[in-house]
């Protein structure tokens, strides 16, 4: 990465937040207009309570977080406010919050999110194509799984329709084979 900004000149920012010489329009590193905000050197940025350097935080117009020298949110485009921003607050856990003991049963609450992948792309593409059916298999068991679900119908409709199709290409095999045989 190329710094363009000259050794004791000032020194600006664009409006992705990178130092730039206050002489160009564009900055070298992304492009973007050059502002005309001063640039914060990381001796000058603060030292969260994790121990990360960070920029004074402002709020957009929507809550979020930015960095107070970027004009629209990165997170949703809104403008930045000069407002500060204050992080959560942490609770400390009450007893009733607290985790169980430990050998202690909880049941686990089941959490279903999103619709349920169909089965009809699996048993299509393995009717039509046979083991190629297990691509859709898989994808729609990594979908199911991720929303909570059971994994399980999608192999037993794999296997179903894989079973299926078999015999039907045996049937039709032994039909075909029988007419040849009557007709010579």
């Amino acid at each position: 990465m190329t710094q363009d900004y000259v050794q004791g000149s000032p020194t600006v920012i664009c409006a992705n937040g990178h130092p730039c010489n206050q002489y160009v329009t564009n900055c070298r590193i992304c492009g973007a207009v050059v502002k005309k905000q001063p640039y914060q050197s990381p001796q000058q940025l603060r030292v969260t309570q994790d121990g990360i350097q960070r920029s004074p935080t402002v709020i957009c117009a929507n809550g979020h977080p930015c960095n107070q020298f970027v004009t629209t949110c990165r997170t949703c485009g809104a403008p930045v406010t000069n407002q500060p921003y204050q992080p959560p607050e942490r609770h400390e856990p009450t007893p009733a919050s607290q985790p169980p003991a430990p050998g202690a049963y909880e049941p686990a609450a089941t959490v279903y999110r999103g619709p349920l992948p169909s089965v009809w792309p699996t048993v299509l593409i393995t009717f039509l194509f046979g083991i190629f059916g297990l691509i859709p298999a898989s994808i729609n068991t990594t979908r199911a799984r991720d929303t909570g679900r059971p994994t399980n119908t999608y192999w037993a409709a794999f296997g179903w329709t894989m079973a299926a199709s078999i015999l039907l290409w045996v049937l039709f095999l032994i039909v075909i084979t029988a007419a040849v045989r009557t007709k010579y």
